[in-house]
């Protein structure tokens, strides 16, 4: 049983959340794996979810792993996930990793959240200001550039408001050309996404951007490193573990590091000597590693380095959530109160007059 594109649109992650979540609970209660599942296709009100969960019974009673079975859902279940899993069966805890990876994927989904949050005020405003200027352009402005040809106003227009009326008109006159310069762009941008060296010029600039630059560096840190760290703790070797951190690591520069990282001690260096060839990586995550080789505790000061780093993303997401809004209205009214100040000053300065 294959799971289609139209299949996994309809599941969601906090979908998954819940089955692994509720999977870890009965299991840990002391239910079989069949059971347990059986029991969620109980009660489970999602069609397409039910037939994942058939596929998965039908694969255990078949004879497979569970590994194997969430395989045949590579868009559903990643790498890590069904590496988690296969460490838990092999070590007869698949109770206890199906709950930490529940834990993780509710924290990386909280955080994911608070980034769409962050991004979607700015483009309901962004939207809200295009709308509203192709208002004025289109319906307002040209109104009052008949009231300011009268002769009463003339030789009173500011420059402001000769601006404003200039660039009305030119709107009006050029706005299907503007559509399509829009339109195009927006088609340019699309296809350079899928461009490998665009995609790794965009991902290293951002990382050059103060404040901005360092909150991504140290989110793609603590999401390559929680990878790395469960599957080295669940005696994953090494190289295996850095194939599937690689896979699901989501930039290209840490793809790329990784890649490296690979390489090197592939070659027979330590973890330690490659992150220090990459400048990916700041001096506390150099030494926590050292500390970790050297007592043999890096799976556990990964996972620590993790920890910290999502904290730090956590809380300087929600520092600028609470910056952002002010600032996006504060830039909204300026924008209005310009074209009001701009449309009311001949007016003024007619009645001074008179």
């Amino acid at each position: 049983m294959h799971f289609s594109y139209q299949l996994r649109r309809r599941i969601t992650p906090a979908l998954r959340l819940l089955f692994t979540k509720q999977l870890a609970s009965l299991l840990l209660a002391g239910l079989s794996l069949l059971r347990s599942l059986e029991i969620l296709l109980e009660q489970e009100s999602s069609r397409s979810f039910r037939q994942i969960l058939l596929g998965l019974l039908e694969s255990l009673e078949g004879g497979m792993s569970f590994y194997d079975a969430l395989s045949a859902y590579p868009r559903l279940f990643s790498s890590f996930y069904r590496n988690n899993v296969r460490a838990g069966e092999i070590s007869g805890t698949l109770g206890a990793a199906l709950k930490r990876l529940a834990l993780w994927e509710e924290k990386r989904e909280r955080i994911h959240r608070k980034i769409n949050s962050l991004l979607l005020y700015p483009a309901i405003l962004s939207l809200t200001t295009v709308v509203m200027m192709i208002f004025l352009v289109v319906v307002v402005l040209p109104k009052f550039e008949t009231i300011f040809a009268e002769p009463t106003f003339a030789g009173s227009l500011p420059p402001l408001t000769h601006f404003l009326l200039e660039m009305s008109r030119y709107g009006r006159n050029y706005f299907l050309f503007f559509l399509l310069g829009a339109l195009l762009l927006l088609l340019i941008f699309k296809a350079a996404s899928y461009y490998q060296p665009i995609i790794r010029g965009k991902d290293r600039l951002l990382l050059t951007l103060p404040w901005i630059g360092n909150l991504i560096r140290k989110y793609i840190i603590s999401t390559s490193f929680h990878t790395l760290g469960s599957l080295l703790l669940h005696d994953i070797p090494m190289l295996e573990a850095l194939e599937v951190t690689q896979q699901i690591s989501g930039h290209s520069i840490m793809e790329h590091s990784i890649k490296m990282i690979y390489r090197d001690i592939q070659s027979g260096d330590s973890l330690l000597f490659s992150l220090r060839a990459h400048s990916l990586f700041p001096p506390m995550v150099l030494s926590m590693v050292a500390v970790g080789e050297e007592t043999g505790k890096l799976p556990e000061l990964l996972l620590e380095i993790a920890s910290i780093y999502e904290e730090e993303v956590d809380y300087s997401l929600t520092q600028m959530m609470t910056l952002i809004e002010p600032c996006l209205l504060l830039l909204l009214a300026s924008f209005v109160g310009t074209v009001v100040i701009a449309l009311f000053l001949p007016l003024v300065t007619v009645i001074e007059k008179l």
